[in-house]
């Protein structure tokens, strides 16, 4: 059902919602037609063979690396023309996905944009945002600039949002608020309840399972080859124990019922860690 591609292209097969390249075709529900499904975000749709090859799967260069998320390009579409942006589309995914599928990246990669999209598809999620494809756009772009030696990566991603989503006939209003989300992910001091919600879907991972959050503060370390060891711990206990002493970590009540006090243990069981 997957079609015929040139000897340049292949098909990757991935989740047009999360980006998950795990999806997979789990009911033939007639000739024509099956269910696809991702296991990752549970996203389920009945396809038919037309919806299966231009929506499930996508024609990618033969060379082309694909990890375990290749951002969804359907997706990015609808969120494109829900911002009044019209054309350019195509050339915006393929400069995101060139930043985020980088390999000097080990956790701010397709796979975190992939996480905070499927968190943002759960309706409670969903329902705290003023303008929702404001917030979805603002969490494709936050990391798009991402060089651990530099201090202006937000301000830049910012600016990538902006120059992309003007070129492409957006109204300015609009835009100007998805670079202010964007920026707000610097500190992680929000103005608006819609940059709060991105700064919260983007720290989600603070509270996930032990051993997601560890693999997390792995792929962080990976990112900071370059930083001596002892440094590196003294440095990033600095970074988690800021979050420690707020109030709260999260501004939203939804996200802090479901995150706060396990993202308070993940830290502080990462403090004692790089403390030793």
């Amino acid at each position: 059902m997957i079609g015929r591609m040139s000897a340049a292209t292949r098909t990757v097969v991935r989740c047009p919602r999360c980006g998950s390249t795990g999806a997979e075709s789990v009911e033939e529900i007639g000739i024509e037609f099956a269910r696809m499904k991702c296991d990752r975000c549970a996203c389920s749709e009945i396809c038919d063979e037309h919806a299966i090859r231009l929506e499930w799967n996508e024609a990618v260069p033969a060379g082309y690396v694909v990890g375990p998320c290749l951002l969804p390009s359907r997706r990015f579409g609808e969120t494109w023309a829900a911002l009044g942006a019209t054309g350019g589309s195509r050339a915006a995914l393929d400069r995101l996905r060139a930043a985020y599928d980088d390999p000097s990246r080990a956790y701010h990669t397709s796979l975190h944009v992939g996480s905070c999209l499927a968190l943002l598809d759960d309706p409670r999620v969903a329902s705290l945002a003023k303008d929702l494809p404001e917030v979805e756009a603002a969490l494709w772009f936050h990391d798009a600039v991402y060089d651990t030696r530099a201090s202006d990566n937000e301000a830049r991603s910012a600016a990538l949002a902006e120059e992309v989503l003007l070129g492409a006939g957006a109204p300015r209003e609009r835009v100007e608020r998805v670079a202010a989300h964007v920026r707000a992910t610097k500190d992680h001091v929000a103005l608006t309840g819609d940059a709060a919600l991105v700064i919260d879907v983007d720290l989600s991972i603070l509270g996930a399972d032990a051993e997601t959050y560890a693999r997390f503060e792995e792929e962080i370390r990976r990112e900071y080859g370059w930083v001596e060891p002892a440094a590196f711990r003294a440095g990033r206990a600095a970074v988690l124990r800021r979050f420690l002493d707020r109030p709260f970590i999260y501004a939203t009540p939804v996200l802090r019922d479901r995150f706060e006090a396990r993202a308070r243990e993940n830290l502080a069981s990462a403090i004692a860690r790089l403390s030793v």
